[in-house]
């Protein structure tokens, strides 16, 4: 309850979100915390996840040339703030219990492929 409640507050307030925008969200925080944290907390458990929190807007965004040519452009996904609630919760969790493994590069924070490649050529030789 705690950890989702300093997630809401730390919010970064954007205007590209979907569904309520994430200033609410940060107002009503001391009523939404722990119905939030038993949701995420069954849907982890489950291993279900609401159909209304999958619900992401994807923008096209133009990788330049011709602009009539549909593979001229790739897609940005906005997830929903609760999306990114969970997203952070688990992040947090899986960091703090040492769960991913050393050599895990890609998708973390402080990890590059630089990094990726120069581990690989310490271990070769």
């Amino acid at each position: 309850s705690n950890e989702i409640h300093d997630l809401i507050m730390n919010l970064k307030v954007t205007k590209s979100v979907i569904g309520l925008p994430q200033k609410i969200i940060k107002l009503a925080c001391d009523y939404i915390t722990e119905p939030l944290t038993e949701l995420f907390n069954q849907s982890l458990l489950r291993g279900v996840v609401p159909e209304i929190l999958k619900i992401s807007k994807i923008t096209p965004i133009d990788k330049g040339g011709e602009t009539i040519d549909p593979t001229n452009y790739r897609p940005i996904s906005t997830l929903s703030v609760f999306e990114k609630l969970v997203y952070k919760q688990l992040l947090s969790y899986v960091e703090k219990e040492h769960i991913l493994f050393e050599f895990q590069f890609g998708f973390r924070k402080g990890h590059s492929t630089t990094q990726a490649i120069s581990k690989q050529k310490l271990l070769k030789h």
